[in-house]
């Protein structure tokens, strides 16, 4: 999965880059790996209904690091609260979650060269019993689940933006 998404990577880099290779050299420096050659995994494992990092999780991780990939993509975790999709999965929207993903990376590091942090809301495919209020982008029914969210205002989106941004800094 990693080499096909670092395939979508390069491609899409290299379209903004304009040839000059700069971006391409700031991706490649931040993540410490070689978008060209490096072969990683995408994982999804958690389900702690905490929404923290367990041991269980922890031990997940680090087996897949042990077979010396380049990098390991972590399962999205949530911007803010009405983004989540499952009650078990990962978050970021408070600094109380930050510990054990820390911990999390570091697992992960002893064992490869990168972690990155997939950040995500989960809209439409939200469900009420998980979050209440189920929100997106424009009121269109989502085809898996059949939930029909709100519509988010402006307001709301300017919002997100800044959750997504927070949960980044994070």
């Amino acid at each position: 999965y990693f080499t096909l998404f670092n395939k979508g990577v390069l491609a899409l880099v290299r379209k903004f880059d304009f040839g000059s290779g700069a971006i391409l050299a700031r991706v490649q420096k931040t993540l410490g790996v070689d978008l060209e050659t490096a072969h990683g995994i995408v994982s999804d494992g958690s389900f702690d209904l905490s929404q923290t990092v367990s041991e269980v999780l922890e031990a997940y991780y680090a087996v897949r690091a042990a077979g010396g990939v380049g990098a390991i993509i972590v399962e999205a975790a949530a911007a803010e609260p009405r983004g989540r999709i499952a009650p078990g999965k990962l978050r970021l929207d408070d600094a109380r979650y930050i510990p054990g993903l820390r911990r999390l990376y570091a697992r992960i590091r002893e064992r490869c060269a990168a972690v990155v942090q997939q950040i995500y809301h989960g809209g439409r495919m939200c469900l009420p019993a998980v979050v209440g209020d189920v929100v997106a982008p424009s009121a269109i029914a989502s085809k898996a689940n059949g939930v029909l969210p709100r519509a988010l205002t402006l307001d709301e989106i300017e919002a997100l933006v800044e959750a997504f941004g927070r949960a980044a800094h994070r």
